[in-house]
């Protein structure tokens, strides 16, 4: 049986004609505990030329932020991860000054505003998210 990532690249590869992106390539990263949510994001990064770096926590993608050269545009954040969760990654990245010119986008199945000390102001993908979605935060991203 084929998996959901083997059938979306299938499907994808044969509707994908070139980037969408309109002012040159995005640097996205996204935290998220699910390996198949990482690659799907690989996926779409070959596929439309964004530069991607990936976390699988939290405390992993922290690590990574202090380590990058310049920062994401964007940045997805699963809430329910192991280790270190979303609400708490946004609110450190906050107090340590990583990220304070990245959008950051919630993945989340739970309602906005649910989650108690959370910026309501987040840009929030529920899930399961639309991809096209996904792609278009990416493209609005006005960033670098």
């Amino acid at each position: 049986m084929l998996g959901f990532v083997q059938i979306f690249r299938w499907s994808f590869t044969i509707n994908s004609a070139a980037s969408i992106f309109t002012d040159g390539p995005k640097r996205v990263l996204v935290v998220d505990d699910s390996a198949d949510i990482r690659e799907l994001f690989t996926l779409l990064a070959d596929l439309n030329g964004f530069i991607l770096n990936t976390a699988k926590n939290g405390k992993e993608a922290l690590e990574k932020l202090a380590t990058l050269e310049q920062e994401p545009s964007i940045v997805f954040v699963d809430l329910s991860m192991p280790v270190m969760n979303g609400a708490e990654f946004v609110r450190r990245a906050g107090e340590s000054g990583l990220a304070t010119m990245s959008k950051m986008v919630i993945f989340s199945a739970r309602e906005k505003g649910s989650v108690p000390n959370l910026d309501g102001s987040l840009l929030w993908l529920a899930k399961p998210f639309n991809l096209k979605d996904v792609l278009s935060a990416i493209n609005l991203s006005n960033l670098h």
